[in-house]
């Protein structure tokens, strides 16, 4: 749930964007950018002063515009239009805190992981889904925004090569990839955390009765190929999130792919996982 600012706030939080420039994250239609770099137009708007062709994509769209402000996250929604040729938004009367994901994942699946090793068992990490990605049905190639298919077919046949040369370990039906593919493609920032500072979690992309897919933000902690991992995973039960199927079971990190502009995806492969929790998972994505 939104929770607006006051008018008071607004204009403090205007004040300071003219001061400190804190630095913003566009995203629409599954597409961020950094913007580094704008003017106030008096109080009315912003125009970016940024590479006309680096924003087309958002040209007459609704964008959400995401910064911190002393920490804490906003983020405002409003239309990228053009004014003199230069990319401009909007400043809307309403501004809004970030909602921490951690709340908003609560009735979602959740994985939590830990070392399988004595000495770093203490250590676990958090794992909740992207919210633009649906779990528990088969991908399609389709979800992949049409501007951005032609580069994902190239990561795709980079990895189904390097699976079939031996460079890379075997893809399976090679499904987990499509999730892969999208994410990579995705641009190069990434929504902002309800405080600033705050470690992040995984990213759930996919997951079956063979393999997880996780997408790494650039302040999470980082996976150790080969190394095995014990995972709690908990599965809501239909659309009433009191109850949810608790999964053990053990993975190892298998793979890691890397876009060009840093961003990086893990393929995490079960190694132990009961027969009866195999067949669940098989019957979500088949939507049994």
């Amino acid at each position: 749930m939104a929770s607006p600012l006051s008018g008071l706030e607004r204009d403090a939080v205007l004040r300071y964007m003219a001061k400190k420039k804190p630095m913003l994250t566009l995203s629409t239609d599954g597409i961020s950018k950094l913007v580094r770099n704008y003017n106030f137009n008096g109080r009315s708007s912003l125009k970016l002063m940024t590479d006309e062709n680096s924003t087309v994509d958002f040209l007459g769209k609704e964008v959400l515009v995401q910064f911190y402000y002393n920490r804490l996250g906003l983020c405002f929604k409003s239309p990228l239009s053009k004014s003199l040729q230069e990319p401009c938004i909007t400043l809307p009367e309403q501004f809004d805190r970030l909602v921490d994901k951690s709340a908003q994942a609560a009735g979602s699946a959740q994985i939590r992981l830990w070392y399988n090793d004595a000495k770093k068992s203490s250590v676990s990490m958090d794992c909740e889904p992207l919210e633009s990605y649906t779990l528990f049905q088969k991908p399609e190639w389709n979800s992949i925004p049409q501007e951005q298919r032609v580069l994902a077919k190239k990561y795709l046949v980079e990895f189904v090569s390097e699976s079939n040369s031996g460079a890379a370990p075997s893809i399976g039906s090679g499904l987990h990839l499509i999730p892969v593919c999208r994410y990579l493609c995705g641009g190069e920032a990434e929504g902002l955390e309800a405080v600033e500072g705050r470690a992040k979690p995984f990213s759930i992309l996919y997951i079956d009765s063979r393999r997880v897919v996780l997408a790494k933000s650039h302040d999470s902690q980082s996976l150790e190929l080969e190394s095995t991992y014990r995972a709690d995973i908990k599965i809501p039960l239909g659309t009433n999130s009191r109850f949810s199927r608790s999964i053990k079971a053990e993975c190892t990190a298998e793979n890691l792919y890397r876009s060009k502009t840093g961003l990086e995806c893990y393929i995490l492969r079960f190694t132990l996982l009961q027969k009866e929790d195999r067949r669940f998972l098989d019957s979500l994505i088949c939507g049994q």
